[in-house]
């Protein structure tokens, strides 16, 4: 495994622009590149999969599977369905599903070192526990979150994965109220996780 060619830093040029959740600007690197890299990376010799996929109302969902020199990388990767503006009927879903598997294969090459610096500044900052000044989260601030589940038709596990990456755990249990209340505000700002799974939730 090449991981001086995969961690290799990309030209600037090839970085691109997009915008982010709480207002930030994303850089990106197109897909093509990289493919490109892993190409380079491993000899063309990785494979990439689809392991499982969710449609709801407004977004398409897919894990995938990267695999190379018998290791394996999987992750998420989600896309919005284009509508047509006229109808409210989805424009291609075949389309929306190649972006979210495009998605996918960037974030499991990240994995492997791909573009690495530039998609670990996707997740926010880590919020401190200071649970002795802000007390556990309460019963209405879980009752809220449940809620927003609902309303949304996202999964339980669309809720722990954006839990988990802004405040480094699963358990919405754990956050103390000063988290729970940045977790709901991101809850209602749509940039919530794809969803994995129907598991009941613990709260």
């Amino acid at each position: 495994m090449n991981r001086e060619l995969l961690e290799k830093e990309f030209p600037q040029e090839l970085i691109k622009h997009r915008p982010g959740s709480y207002g930030k600007l994303l850089d990106y690197i197109e897909i093509a590149n990289v493919i490109q890299r892993l190409n380079d990376a491993f000899d063309a010799m990785w494979s990439f999969e689809i392991a499982d996929h969710i449609q709801n109302e407004n977004e398409v969902i897919v894990l995938g599977k990267l695999t190379a020199e018998g290791v394996s990388k999987m992750q998420f990767g989600g896309s919005q369905i284009v509508k047509s503006t006229k109808t409210g009927s989805p424009v291609s879903l075949a389309d929306d599903l190649k972006a979210a598997a495009s998605d996918a294969i960037k974030k499991c090459a990240s994995h492997f070192g791909v573009a690495l610096s530039i998609y670990g500044r996707e997740l926010p900052p880590e919020t401190p526990v200071t649970q002795k000044t802000n007390g556990t989260i309460t019963p209405e601030q879980l009752k809220t979150i449940k809620s927003i589940r609902t309303q949304r038709g996202m999964s339980p596990e669309a809720v722990q994965d954006l839990c988990e990456r802004m405040f480094k755990t699963r358990s919405v249990t754990s956050l103390n109220q000063t988290q729970a209340a940045t977790f709901i505000n991101a809850l209602k700002l749509d940039q919530a996780a794809p969803p994995a799974s129907d598991e009941t939730p613990p709260f």
